[in-house]
C-alpha cells in the first residue's frame, strides 16, 4: 500500500472469516482479528462487496435477506398509490424499484439454496399481483407472462446465458475470454466437432468454476433450444423467447 501511496481506512476497512457452516469450532480456537499494516481489522460476520452481502457461510442468505427487506417496503410504497397508477405506470415502477433489486448480481444465485431462489420469487409474484390487483391466491404465472417477466430461475440461468454469450462470441470480459478457449481436436480425421465453435476445453471448465461462475459453457450452448447460438450476435438470438417456451424445464448442468 505504501509503493502505491494508499493508506488504509481503519473505519470503513472490513475482514471476515470464512468457514464451514456444518463443522463447529470451538470459540477460542478462532482468531477475532487479522493485523494489517499498523491496525487490527476486526473479523466480522458479513462484509458488502459492490452492493452484494458476503456472510461468513458464503451462503447469501443475509443477501437475499437485505434484497427481500428493500423489495417488499418498496411493494408497500407502491401498493399505498396503486389506485392512482395505471397498470403501465406501477409496471414501471415495480420493475424500477423491485425487478432491479432481484436482478442485480443475480448471476450469483446459481447452485444456491432453493430456498432463497423461492423466497426471492416471491417478491415477484407480489409484485406482478400488484400491478393487476390480483387477489393473494391468484395463480401468478398467467400475470408474469402477460408482463413477459421470467420467473427468478429463469431470470439466473438467463443472465448467465448472456454472460457466458457474450465472453465467448462478443467483447465479454477479458479475465473470462482469457478463459474460453475452442476445443482442438487432435485427430487427423475432419470430424464434424472441429467445427463446432461452442465446444470448451474441459480443464478450463473447472477454471470458471473457480471463478464462481459455475457454468461449462460447453453445456448451456449445447443444449437443444441453444442451437440458434451459433449466430454471433446476442441481438439475433430469441433467448428470453427460449426460456419463456418452458422455463422450468431448462435445467443446466452443474460442476
Amino acid at each position: 500500500m505504501t509503493a502505491n501511496k494508499l493508506q488504509l481506512n481503519d473505519s470503513k476497512t472490513e475482514s471476515m472469516l470464512v468457514r464451514s457452516q456444518y463443522r463447529s469450532f470451538p470459540e477460542n480456537s478462532l482468531p477475532s482479528s487479522i493485523h494489517v499494516g499498523d491496525s487490527d481489522v476486526n473479523f466480522v460476520s458479513s462484509v458488502t462487496n459492490l452492493g452484494v452481502t458476503f456472510d461468513h457461510f458464503l451462503n447469501l442468505s443475509q443477501h437475499v435477506q437485505n434484497i427481500r427487506t428493500i423489495a417488499y417496503s418498496n411493494v408497500r410504497k407502491i401498493s399505498s398509490i396503486r389506485h392512482y397508477l395505471t397498470p403501465q405506470a406501477a409496471q414501471t415502477l415495480a420493475c424500477s424499484l423491485v425487478l432491479s433489486r432481484i436482478d442485480y448480481c443475480n448471476s450469483l444465485f446459481y447452485g444456491c439454496d432453493q430456498k432463497l431462489v423461492e423466497s426471492l420469487q416471491k417478491v415477484q409474484n407480489s409484485a406482478a399481483k400488484l400491478i393487476y390487483r390480483s387477489k393473494k391466491f391468484d395463480h401468478v404465472t398467467p400475470l408474469l407472462r402477460s408482463l413477459h417477466w421470467l420467473p427468478v430461475s429463469a431470470r439466473i440461468r438467463y443472465k448467465l446465458a448472456c454472460i457466458c454469450f457474450s465472453a465467448k462470441f462478443e467483447d465479454g470480459p477479458k479475465y473470462l475470454k482469457e478463459l474460453l478457449v475452442t476445443y482442438d481436436n487432435p485427430s487427423d480425421y475432419n470430424l464434424r466437432s472441429r467445427a463446432d465453435s461452442r465446444k470448451l476445453e474441459t480443464c478450463l471448465l473447472l477454471e470458471i468454476a473457480r471463478l464462481l461462475l459455475r457454468l461449462p459453457l460447453s453445456g448451456i450452448l449445447s443444449l437443444p433450444p441453444f442451437a440458434i447460438l451459433l449466430l454471433r450476435t446476442l441481438s439475433a438470438v430469441p433467448l428470453k423467447r427460449t426460456f419463456f417456451a418452458n422455463p422450468c424445464k431448462l435445467s443446466l448442468p452443474s460442476l
